[in-house]
């Protein structure tokens, strides 16, 4: 598994060493990248789909479809990250 400065040693540079250019590579796909998961789940209940945290707080839901969860889901990491 590589680490971000792996991967930024890997990279073409735009006008020196000190500016990587990291082709788009985003958090998101970085971490899809290796596969993790940031904490956030979807799980399936009787009544649908769930949206919770990895401590088991429910973020959201019973969803109908599996689309609404996922939509939720980007909804908290959204807020999660946001700066302000």
């Amino acid at each position: 598994m590589l680490g971000p400065l792996a991967l930024a040693s890997q990279r073409t540079y735009a006008t020196g060493p000190f500016f990587p250019v990291f082709n788009r590579l985003t958090l998101a796909g970085y971490r899809e990248m290796l596969g993790s998961k940031e904490g956030e789940v979807i799980k399936k209940v009787k009544g649908g789909y769930k949206v919770l945290s990895e401590s088991g707080k429910n973020l959201g839901g019973p969803y109908k479809s599996k689309a609404q969860a996922e939509k939720r889901l980007r909804q908290v990491e959204f807020f999660k990250h946001r700066k302000g």
